[in-house]
């Protein structure tokens, strides 16, 4: 067959040259060309592939044959590759850092991911790139993405080649998590870096917050509603006799969020009008107004209802610990209001994860011997009493109800309540 087969050759083609030595050698100059250009061709195709898809060369799940390969083993020499046209979709971690940064400086930070596409494709992998406007001063952000592990060295040898297609020479890493170890180097290594809902260490920046102190009557913007964590501050405000410096340190102490949260907590405070802020140093003194009654009155409006949840449960898989009483359940406690038919409680988010992961069966409908359980925004217990849940929050949590009985209850709880 092989003989026959160089026969029928020369038959069409001609005798071969005797340097040939190979029957799939090109045998004219057109021919060699046309396969040179053919190789160049399905070599770029190759490499805006994999560009496009920001991996290496996949395989199939059912050959294990390279998906590449197969494509142009197969003869399908006409690729399209659509280069040009790339839907750019800001990740999570942009997304986050953006709502991060804005709420604890009070600045406008813009985004734009920018083109990498010279970048070597290692770091393509690692990385995204983003132009940064911040109060009126450039930055390149270096977007860690998720998945990859991550050393200081390392990025300190990186950094020369990412900063060639940075935008200026001031430069932050943005990560979603490091470890204590890798923070720890960056700070030696004066690296700047920030990690959303974490930690900031990024000295430029508050060379920026500085200069712009002066032209800001205040640095954060108010908010229509307080978070679940200052919400927990003003409870603890109004539940507990607040003598000496309070700072965010012992809130953290006191209600077990971390010293962040507990400084964006102040800051909403402030922006809201609802405290004063001084500023000794390095800390902040917390300042509440003397009168509880005003101070309710001011902070009411821009509070929420505590309850993220509520479901129905047989009381018997509720642990006792889980049973703090809430809703009119608790109501019916402070006021002549009459005990419900189905007791109702009140659990924060790590008391749910303890009940669910026993397997309770939730039960659709109301039945004897079922309870209604609500799952908070922020630990009931911190605040509670013998009457079970504050009256604050109870009273949050029953603003909306429409029942007369319960509406009057709850006003005459308020008033009757030791100011």
């Amino acid at each position: 067959m092989r003989g026959g087969s160089r026969n029928a050759s020369e038959k069409v083609r001609g005798p071969v040259p005797a340097q040939a030595g190979n029957l799939f050698e090109p045998r004219t100059p057109v021919a060699k060309r046309r396969a040179r250009a053919a190789t160049q061709s399905r070599r770029r195709a190759r490499a805006a592939i994999r560009r496009f898809r920001g991996v290496g060369d996949k395989r199939s799940k059912k050959t294990g044959r390279s998906l590449i390969t197969f494509l142009f083993d197969s003869n399908i020499m006409n690729v399209i590759v659509i280069a040009n046209v790339i839907v750019r979709v800001m990740s999570a971690l942009a997304t986050n850092f953006k709502r991060y940064l804005t709420e604890t400086t009070g600045l406008d930070v813009a985004l734009r991911r920018k083109d990498a596409e010279r970048l070597p494709v290692f770091l393509r992998q690692l990385y995204d790139l983003f132009r940064l406007e911040i109060g009126g001063e450039i930055f390149t952000g270096i977007f860690l993405k998720p998945g990859h592990e991550f050393t200081a060295s390392a990025f300190r040898k990186q950094l020369p080649m990412l900063m060639k297609h940075g935008s200026g020479e001031k430069y932050v890493l943005v990560a979603p998590a490091l470890s204590g170890f890798s923070r720890r180097s960056l700070i030696e290594k004066r690296i700047p870096f920030v990690v959303p809902e974490t930690q900031i260490h990024w000295p430029e920046l508050g060379v920026v917050l500085r200069a712009r102190q002066g032209q800001r009557t205040q640095t954060h913007l108010p908010v229509e509603r307080v978070s679940p964590a200052t919400q927990a501050v003003i409870v603890f405000a109004l539940t507990t006799d607040l003598t000496g410096i309070v700072t965010p340190k012992e809130l953290t102490r006191r209600l077990g969020y971390t010293p962040m949260s507990m400084t964006r907590a102040l800051n909403e405070m402030e922006s809201a009008g609802l405290a004063e802020i001084e500023r000794v140093g390095r800390e902040r003194h917390l300042h509440l107004p003397g009168n509880r009654r005003a101070f309710w009155e001011r902070a009411r409006p821009r509070m929420r209802n505590p309850v993220r949840m509520e479901v129905r449960l047989w009381e018997r898989d509720v642990p006792e610990e889980c049973r703090l009483p809430a809703g009119e359940t608790a109501l019916a406690r402070r006021t002549m209001l009459a005990q419900p038919a189905v007791p109702v409680f009140a659990v924060g988010r790590k008391g749910w994860r303890a009940i669910e992961r026993q397997g309770v069966e939730r039960v659709p409908e109301p039945e004897s011997g079922t309870c209604l359980l609500q799952v908070w925004l922020y630990e009931p217990s911190l605040f509670c009493d013998a009457g079970g849940v504050d009256v604050f929050s109870l009273y949050l949590s029953l603003e909306a109800e429409q029942d007369e009985r319960v509406a009057a209850a709850r006003e005459t709880m308020m008033e009757k309540h030791a100011w």
